[in-house]
């Protein structure tokens, strides 16, 4: 299968609770599956992966859907690591989503309180608590929940749920800093 239960039901999720100008950003594209389902749902997608394999197998499968016939104009794919590779002038639309499933590197961990800070800079976060920077047991899932509060994130709902998904929306609540 290309495409993941979750990956799914986020952009079943995006597609039913997003308005088409919200923008959104992918840390850790992988192939780019994700992604690529939410430009296909309409939206404009950034998405950012650190392994130069995985960026080509991206950039490849984006092509071909291309030469297919998709219409890809709103995705961009970007081949860096986030929020290092983030260009803050494509922050500017009313509304911006940072979308992470399945993403466990090492470099996440080392990165954690530079990645929260980074995290704020986004008006919805969709997140895989289960997958986010390592595999994630519930009481650690919650610990990311709790620290994500602390940043000044609300949780709007759960997204998916599945033996090794927990992914669930937040949003900046009012008064929130950057």
């Amino acid at each position: 299968r290309l495409l993941r239960d979750a990956d799914l039901a986020i952009a079943k999720y995006c597609q039913s609770n997003f308005l088409h100008e919200t923008r959104f950003f992918e840390l850790g594209f992988g192939f780019g599956e994700l992604s690529l389902l939410l430009a296909l749902c309409g939206f404009t997608v950034t998405g950012f992966e650190g392994d130069v394999r995985r960026y080509a197998a991206g950039i490849m499968l984006t092509k071909a859907l291309a030469e297919r016939g998709a219409n890809l104009g709103t995705l961009t794919l970007v081949e860096g690591l986030f929020p290092e590779a983030l260009d803050l002038r494509s922050l500017r639309a009313a509304s911006n989503a940072l979308v992470s499933s399945n993403v466990t590197h090492s470099y996440i961990m080392e990165n954690i309180d530079f990645v929260y800070r980074a995290l704020r800079l986004f008006d919805h976060l969709i997140l895989d608590l289960a997958q986010f920077g390592r595999a994630r047991d519930p009481a650690s899932r919650q610990k990311v929940a709790v620290r994500l509060q602390q940043c000044g994130f609300v949780e709007v709902g759960r997204v998916f749920s599945a033996s090794t998904n927990d992914v669930r929306h937040f949003r900046r609540g009012q008064g929130a800093a950057f």
